[in-house]
């Protein structure tokens, strides 16, 4: 597993179901500071509040703006597009990773998670790595 160096990375999580979150928060504890969003409205106040180093986005949120396309105006926002997103989401058909990675997204993690892909998906995208 890649070793991240700095300590407690800041992460913002969009997702609109508590559960997920709190099992994200349960294996990415104690070693992130994970940021909670249940729509694009949320977590844009959070970006412009904090300094988030890594977003994890769930691609079916009950807003108008889904994580899909809140990924994409991110990704095309001078601000916000140096940030890594990772997509996690249920969407596990041929052909929805490489939608979701074309859109801008930096890596893909299909649901349920798998805490080890998790933790090492986050450390490649915080140090640059995500080709590996």
């Amino acid at each position: 597993m890649t070793q991240l160096k700095t300590k407690s990375p800041n992460i913002l999580y969009v997702e609109d179901m508590p559960d997920a979150f709190t099992l994200v928060k349960v294996l990415l504890r104690p070693n992130y500071n994970l940021f909670w969003a249940q729509n694009p409205d949320e977590s844009l106040k959070i970006l412009d509040e904090k300094e988030i180093h890594l977003i994890l986005m769930d691609i079916s949120l009950k807003e108008k703006n889904d994580g899909y396309d809140l990924a994409v105006h991110l990704k095309n926002h001078e601000t916000y597009s140096k940030i890594p997103i990772i997509d996690l989401t249920a969407y596990a058909l041929k052909g929805d990773k490489e939608r979701f990675l074309s859109a801008g997204m930096n890596d893909y993690i299909p649901k349920p998670v798998n805490k080890n892909e998790l933790i090492t998906k986050i450390n490649a995208n915080l140090l640059g790595l995500n080709n590996l």
